[in-house]
């Protein structure tokens, strides 16, 4: 294996290894739901606060069609709250 490769595979395994780890629910704290809506995805994050950290439970991603593509800022953000929540 030449050195280029044997870098880019060094640096893959770093980048998997060090990738978000998914937390079990604690019915005992409440959820928190993180949004992003950009001009072609919408992205949110439930996780829970615990030991001052969040942890992740579950991550959601979609891609806007071409009507959603067109929303304004604020339609944006309730569409991710909205399907977030569904």
């Amino acid at each position: 294996m030449n050195e280029p490769v044997f870098k880019a595979l060094e640096q893959l395994k770093g980048i998997l290894g060090s990738a978000s780890l998914l937390f079990n629910w604690d019915n005992n704290l409440p959820p928190d739901i993180m949004t992003y809506a950009s001009n072609t995805t919408v992205k949110s994050v439930l996780q829970q606060y615990v030991n001052g950290q969040y942890e992740p439970l579950l991550f959601f991603y979609k891609r806007r069609d071409d009507t959603q593509a067109r929303y304004s800022t604020s339609s944006r953000k309730l569409l991710t709250s909205y399907l977030a929540i569904k």
